[in-house]
């Protein structure tokens, strides 16, 4: 990622309906993540990433973090290869209530520990 699209990215992302603070609070549930995946905490909103088949990586949510240490840690986000692939999202199936993931986490995460 270049810094003029990181620069662009960071621009955007008030106005998607997936932000990086949602993708933060995702990370922290392992409910949320395929079981494949492993993550362990290793500072703010940087985590040591595994799964079968891939070397261990160092993940992050933060894009200024990633911007400061793009050489060893790897924005976890949508197109990057540690990001999992979850099933193509149906809008038409999506409660009108529900304008963006924040609104749907928010049902989710009040039925988990």
């Amino acid at each position: 990622m270049t810094e003029d699209s990181l620069n662009d990215f960071l621009q955007e992302e008030e106005e998607k309906i997936l932000t990086m603070e949602d993708l933060e609070r995702i990370i922290r549930h392992k409910a949320l993540l395929p079981p494949e995946v492993s993550i362990e905490p290793m500072g703010e909103r940087e985590y040591k990433f595994s799964e079968p088949g891939l070397k261990a990586v160092r993940v992050t949510t933060d894009p200024n973090y990633y911007k400061e240490h793009a050489e060893s840690v790897e924005l976890w986000s949508p197109g990057n290869p540690t990001f999992p692939n979850f099933p193509p999202f149906d809008e038409t199936e999506t409660p009108e209530e529900f304008t963006k993931l924040a609104d749907v986490l928010d049902q989710i995460l009040k039925h988990l520990p």
